[in-house]
């Protein structure tokens, strides 16, 4: 066997020196490779580069002396980086940029590897675009770093968020909702129609979106509040909606009325008009009630809204009683006659007021017949029968006879009208009347409010509410005389006006006027079907004396009753000028005995004793319970001596007490019971009655116990300091104080 020596090439060795990436750095070591160089990467510079034929420093800072034998092997290279000039280094190549080609290594080593004298080399090589690596990507769509932590906060937030989402398009339905009912109070219907459609879509969106949550807030007790947020808003859009239904009906019921001329087709149209308007008026009711009763009553901001719709629901209500008491009457196929009394309530009487017209109206077959008005001397004159007048107009007004002018001196409205039939059967054999009102002058102002202004052709004139009793007192009384036809012809102008300007009223203030004319007793109403007349009791629409009697089921009951009246005799207007207080100072005793102390001040602001005003010529009387002892009368702090006094049904007793222009006087009556309040447990029932016609005054009532005595509970909010009981009131129309009190 021979033995063959052969001779290996030995690689040349190559270090590299970087502690950064870059291109370059990886491209230079693949192409000393390349060439066959065993090629050593180090981030640090070694301790001796003597075995290293060749040696790349990037970015390193010069350590070898100018004349060390191995400075010759080594190239210093700064990418990216300035650098100057300095002696230590031997070879130096400065890169700028990122994209590197083969030629650019190709020149570096050249440089390298020359015998060139050169020492220096700038490369200047184009910039590339930084690479974004995959997680850059996903930093860019995600602009934070999820973490655990991250993660329940970003779940926790669109959870409350999901959950509170659908309170933005319920509050936005709302808001038009708001904005309808102000246009639709405003009688702006376009605007309300196109608000009201506005707020469905909202209403639906949040009910969808409010759906899936809800399971969460009945978990948390909550539901039941948001549930009524979407109650409330439903129910109101739903007044909205009726209301403009109702307002469209009423219209052309109104229409079809006045129209005397209708077809059976247009008779059964208004008949069915009703119906859908009754039913209108009840869906009304309900969805206020239901509203009032979501609406929580410990907000300052919701007591006003809860008391707008207690007075609403009032109306609603009244309306809807009276709606076939109206129908009823209307649908008669026999045409029926009523009577209509206009008292001008400026010379107050105990029924309304002095009568100066009359008018008689015929309704039935769903039609507003013929309306005549009268002057009440045209039937005065015809009176040939001797009537005996009340006492007080025979002694106090020097009139022997009784008139129908006089009518209204009765407290009762039936008893007024009663009166009022018997004269005009004896003076112009007007007889058969189902029914009849007493209007005052008061709510014929009420009413020219619904209007702006109603132009009277035949007296060139523009009258409305504030300036209606100036021009029918012009009318009435310039150059009047018994028999003159100035006072008649200047309502029946102003009514025929009226009926034939109805359809531009507002129906909102029309209604309203309407109402507050009967609540205040400006306007009063008898009918002689028995249940025609129930109904306008039980809406203490009848003018009708209460009768005292205790409405509470137990037996410990005192019933209280108060009702002052006045009659002016003084020949005048001298009510327009004044005002009245009264008190009630009641005391109770610790025996249970009741004494009363009525105070009525009276102010008379009329300029001079000169018409329309002057002296107030008061017939006064005051009704109270029949089991009362009268324990002094004073009037300007003298004892009155001359009065009269009955005791049948109610104690009355009656008195003239005159007060003349620009002064006040005083009414004072002290009175007490003769049956007491017993021991433990009782009622005292106290009746205040408004006069018909008279304007509402203030009331300040005043209860005193002993100390044995307890306020237990009562149906109005006084001011109550131990045994002190206040309460200020104004007397608008009947009242009724339940005080529940016991006694030890």
């Amino acid at each position: 066997m021979s033995l063959e020596t052969i001779a290996l090439e030995e690689k040349q060795n190559a270090l590299i020196v970087s502690h950064i990436k870059h291109p370059l750095v990886d491209q230079l070591k693949a192409e000393l490779e390349h060439y066959g160089m065993q090629v050593y990467f180090s981030p640090h510079i070694p301790p001796s580069l003597g075995r290293f034929q060749i040696a790349f420093l990037v970015n390193q800072e010069p350590h070898l002396k100018k004349n060390d034998k191995h400075t010759k092997n080594v190239i210093y290279i700064f990418i990216n980086k300035h650098i100057q000039d300095n002696p230590h280094y031997p070879k130096i190549i400065t890169v700028s940029g990122d994209e590197v080609a083969k030629k650019d290594i190709e020149r570096l080593l050249w440089f390298t590897l020359s015998h060139s004298k050169e020492r220096f080399l700038a490369m200047h090589l184009p910039k590339k675009t930084k690479h974004i690596p995959n997680i850059s990507h996903k930093k860019y769509l995600f602009p934070f770093h999820f973490t655990g932590k991250k993660i329940f906060i970003s779940i926790f937030f669109l959870f409350i968020l999901l959950h509170v989402l659908f309170l933005l398009p319920l509050g936005i339905s709302g808001y038009f909702n708001y904005r309808s009912a102000q246009s639709l109070m405003s009688e702006r219907l376009e605007d309300a129609i196109r608000l009201s459609k506005k707020s469905i879509p909202f209403q639906l969106l949040a009910e969808k979106l409010y759906k899936p949550v809800r399971p969460t807030y009945l978990f948390f007790s909550a539901a039941i509040h948001i549930d009524s947020l979407f109650a409330i808003n439903e129910k109101a859009h739903s007044v909205i909606e009726q209301s403009l239904g109702l307002i469209t009906e009423a219209k052309r019921a109104s229409y079809l009325v006045l129209n005397k001329n209708k077809s059976p087709a247009e008779q059964a149209e208004i008949k069915q008009i009703f119906q859908v308007m009754r039913q209108q008026l009840s869906n009304i009711e309900d969805s206020m009630r239901i509203i009032n009763q979501k609406i929580p009553e410990n907000l300052f901001f919701t007591k006003k809204t809860k008391v707008l719709l207690s007075e609403s629901m009032d109306s609603l209500s009244k309306a809807n009683k009276l709606l076939p008491i109206f129908t009823k009457i209307l649908s008669s196929e026999k045409e029926q006659k009523y009577l209509l009394l206009f008292a001008n309530n400026m010379e107050l009487r105990p029924g309304g007021g002095f009568i100066g017209s009359f008018a008689v109206l015929n309704l039935g077959n769903y039609t507003l017949g013929n309306f005549e008005v009268y002057d009440v001397y045209d039937a005065d004159g015809q009176l040939t029968a001797h009537v005996e007048p009340p006492a007080a107009i025979r002694e106090h007004l020097n009139q022997p006879h009784f008139f129908l002018r006089d009518s209204a001196f009765y407290p009762d409205f039936a008893d007024v009208y009663t009166q009022a039939e018997f004269f005009l059967e004896k003076e112009m054999g007007f007889t058969t009347f189902a029914g009849g009102a007493l209007i005052t002058t008061t709510s014929v102002e009420h009413l020219l409010e619904a209007f702006d202004e109603v132009y009277l052709p035949d007296y060139r004139e523009k009258v409305n509410a504030k300036n209606f009793y100036i021009k029918a007192q012009i009318y009435s009384e310039k150059e009047f005389f018994p028999g003159s036809i100035q006072k008649k012809s200047f309502l029946a102008a102003l009514t025929r006006q009226l009926m034939v300007e109805a359809d531009t009223a507002s129906p909102r203030l029309l209604v309203q006027a309407l109402k507050k004319s009967a609540d205040e007793k400006q306007v009063v109403f008898f009918f002689r079907d028995p249940e025609l007349e129930k109904e306008m009791n039980t809406l203490y629409w009848s003018g009708r004396v209460i009768e005292p009697t205790c409405t509470a089921p137990i037996d410990n009951c005192i019933v209280d009753y108060l009702f002052p009246i006045d009659a002016n005799l003084g020949v005048n207007k001298a009510n327009f000028y004044l005002s009245r207080t009264f008190n009630l100072f009641l005391t109770i005793d610790a025996n249970g005995a009741l004494k009363h102390t009525f105070t009525a001040l009276y102010k008379n602001d009329s300029p001079g004793d000169i018409f329309p005003g002057g002296t107030y010529k008061n017939y006064f009387q005051l009704m109270i319970p029949t089991d009362t002892v009268i324990d002094s009368i004073t009037l300007n702090g003298v004892a009155v001596e001359n009065y009269t006094e009955t005791n049948l049904t109610y104690h009355t007793i009656g008195f003239l007490a005159s007060v003349p222009p620009r002064s006040t006087s005083e009414i004072k009556i002290s009175y007490h019971t003769n049956h007491p309040f017993k021991k433990g447990r009782g009622i005292l029932q106290l009746i205040t009655q408004k006069q018909i016609g008279a304007k509402s005054n203030e009331l300040n009532l005043s209860i005193d116990l002993p100390t044995n005595m307890y306020l237990l509970n009562q149906n109005f909010t006084p001011l109550v300091n131990g045994g002190n009981i206040r309460y200020n009131t104004v007397l608008s129309t009947d009242k009724i104080f339940f005080i529940e009190l016991t006694r030890e």
